[in-house]
């Protein structure tokens, strides 16, 4: 802190005597102590001098040394959600990429403008590392996405599908998940549901799960030629998609469900007997850095 609040005179360095004290003191404390928030926070306050006095690369270093050990001590859990961001986008990419270019090409043949994209509508995440995506299920809007967080390590593919990843496991068949243990370490689960938009107009998901290859069309759908819009709340056997597929999907709906009738609890706010009796708050903050005041008890 001495460091931090210290004005060199115009003449001298920023690497003053103070400086170079405060530095081998932290190294120090790196090579010989125990990890701390501490530690981590006089490192930022020196990573903050060094910027301040463009002591390079002294300041990348020292910031690489707090990133390092924030993720020792595990703080650096917030990054759930931006490796969920890449974990689900990667998995739309690789599975519906082709579909996405197909259906954009037909929807301006049809006369639709704009550019065709996939949109997050919401995430829920219960909180139970490495991460498990696949499709969970899709209804007429939406296609619902589900990530499981694991412990590296307990569970392994049989293979990998992506074109430098091309390996097999001998012992193991396609789509057989091999684990360390009777069932994987499970951190955390989220679900995540997206929809797919060309301007203005939806796109139901399956048109672009079956523009992708994701659905085989089963013999009676072959039969009736090119499947007819359902209801996809209700699939009916002549929907074209595989009962062995729908079974699933429908599986998934039970989850996706319980998830949507979240959406009445908005309404359980300021109900309208609240409205009229008023409701108590214990405060306003404006700004979370104001020092927190202990509400009067009775």
């Amino acid at each position: 802190m001495k460091l931090v609040q210290e004005v060199p005179p115009p003449q001298q360095e920023g690497q003053s005597e103070l400086y170079i004290v405060a530095t081998q003191f932290l190294n120090d404390l790196h090579m010989k102590g125990p990890l701390t928030l501490q530690i981590i926070q006089a490192g930022l306050l020196l990573s903050i001098y060094e910027l301040g006095h463009a002591i390079f690369p002294s300041a990348l270093m020292t910031i690489g040394h707090c990133a390092r050990g924030g993720i020792a001590m595990g703080l650096h859990n917030s990054t759930y959600f931006t490796d969920l961001d890449a974990s689900r986008s990667y998995l739309l990419s690789a599975l519906c990429y082709d579909g996405l270019v197909t259906v954009d090409r037909e929807l301006a043949a049809e006369g639709k403008k704009g550019m065709l994209a996939a949109i997050i509508g919401s995430v829920t995440t219960s909180f139970k590392r490495e991460m498990w995506s696949r499709i969970l299920t899709w209804d007429r809007k939406w296609l619902y996405i589900v990530t499981h967080f694991v412990q590296k390590g307990s569970a392994k593919p049989a293979g990998y599908l992506a074109a430098k990843s091309t390996r097999l496991d001998s012992k193991s068949s396609i789509g057989e998940s091999k684990c360390s243990s009777s069932q994987p370490v499970i951190f955390a689960t989220s679900i995540s549901k997206y929809v797919f938009k060309k301007g203005r107009f939806a796109i139901p998901p399956e048109r672009l799960l079956r523009a992708s290859g994701l659905l085989r069309q089963d013999q009676k759908g072959e039969e009736k030629g090119v499947a007819r819009p359902t209801d996809f709340q209700e699939h009916t056997s002549d929907s074209g998609v595989p009962d062995d597929i729908e079974s699933e999907r429908l599986k998934g709906m039970i989850y996706a469900e319980s998830w949507n009738q979240l959406d009445s609890l908005h309404d359980e706010l300021l109900k309208k007997d609240e409205s009229i009796n008023g409701v108590l708050a214990i405060n306003h903050v404006g700004d979370i850095t104001l020092p927190w005041k202990r509400f009067p008890t009775a």
